[in-house]
């Protein structure tokens, strides 16, 4: 047998640079965590959504899907990556001395769901967004693909459930079309995605990572959880993770008539994770309607107290809550205002995490 740093050579030279490596030359350092608007599901997720990962965020109508996507795209529009050299390979991170700036992208298949004005309103800058609207579903995968091969960072499709082939488009509504074209098309990008992930790899550069938003459907007969996600079984092998949104109660200000619906409790659920703890659960007040925070703001000060009594960083005292010995409030609603007006405590309490 050969010797393994001649093989390594033989090998990297007929099939490209490190086609093949030792395990001990995995740049680790080109993994990042990618954070969306909520403080606890960012907490489960260890930092945020996984870099270089296919992720579905699935959930009920109007429960906050393209909201937390949107909102992952502001994050990913706010870093910024350099070249490093490690023996004699360059490749990408994440840094914040970083001066290359990471692109995001949005794959509108749902006609009219994204605005100018709504996107700003969630962090994104649209001067830098790609932003696609497909004629069909084969038109959003190939250009999914041909974004991922040009290093695209992020790119989020949505919605995977609202994707119709171009044979139906074509097809009138009363003739019957072909069954399974949806899962097999997809079937063949997840595929494409992997391999052109790899291949970025090898190269150096930042993978893709892939946010495709779902929709409940009911199952026709069957046993246990009535809800599935259409789109075929690829992407539940394809899925690193998959995050589940239902809408919960509702967020009213006011009292009698002048009662007012602002909000929902969103209760989130991460059903699959290849990189931590599956089924962990939470929720978080989502507001629909301006009130006690404006439109499309997630109460994040109110996940923090909760998340941080848990962990032990505040202590609560009968009414009072503590940090390091140090009173900080009386009562949950009076701590959770402070953590609104002082954005420094916030970030020391979100380090602390």
């Amino acid at each position: 047998m050969a010797d393994i740093n001649t093989l390594i050579k033989d090998i990297n030279k007929r099939f490209g640079v490190n086609a093949i490596r030792k395990g001990a030359d995995i740049n680790d350092e080109m993994n990042f965590k990618i954070p969306l608007g909520s403080v606890s599901l960012n907490d489960a997720l260890g930092g945020g959504l996984p870099s270089g990962r296919y992720i579905t965020l699935a959930g009920q109508e109007s429960s906050g899907k393209s909201l937390l996507a949107y909102k992952a795209i502001a994050a990913v529009q706010n870093m910024y990556k350099k070249k490093i050299t490690k023996g004699n390979f360059e490749y990408e991170v994440v840094a914040d001395d970083g001066d290359i700036p990471l692109q995001a992208a949005l794959i509108q298949i749902e006609s009219g769901s994204y605005s100018e004005e709504w996107g700003a309103q969630n962090g994104i800058d649209n001067d830098k967004l790609l932003f696609c609207q497909p004629e069909g579903m084969e038109q959003a995968l190939d250009i999914a693909v041909e974004l991922q091969k040009a290093g695209v960072e992020f790119i989020v499709i949505d919605s995977i459930a609202a994707m119709l082939p171009t044979k139906y488009i074509e097809t009138d509504i009363s003739d019957t079309a072909q069954m399974g074209i949806k899962p097999l098309k997809l079937q063949t990008y997840h595929g494409k995605f992997q391999s052109f992930n790899n291949t970025l790899e090898r190269n150096g550069k930042l993978p893709t990572t892939v946010l495709s938003i779902n929709q409940f459907r009911d199952k026709i007969g069957g046993y246990g959880d009535p809800t599935t996600v259409p789109g075929g079984n690829s992407q539940k092998f394809t899925n690193s993770i998959e995050i589940r949104l239902r809408a919960g109660d509702y967020i009213k200000e006011g009292t009698g008539t002048n009662a007012k619906i602002v909000g929902r409790v969103i209760k989130w659920k991460i059903q699959k994770n290849k990189l931590g703890a599956a089924f962990t659960t939470g929720e978080y007040d989502l507001y629909t309607d301006d009130g006690l925070l404006p439109k499309g703001s997630i109460d994040t000060a109110k996940e923090l107290v909760v998340l941080a009594v848990l962990k032990g960083i505040i202590e609560r005292k009968g009414a009072w809550y503590y940090m390091d010995s140090q009173m900080l409030a009386q009562g949950q609603d009076n701590l959770v205002r402070l953590l609104r007006e002082n954005e420094s405590l916030f970030a020391e309490i979100v380090k602390r995490m």
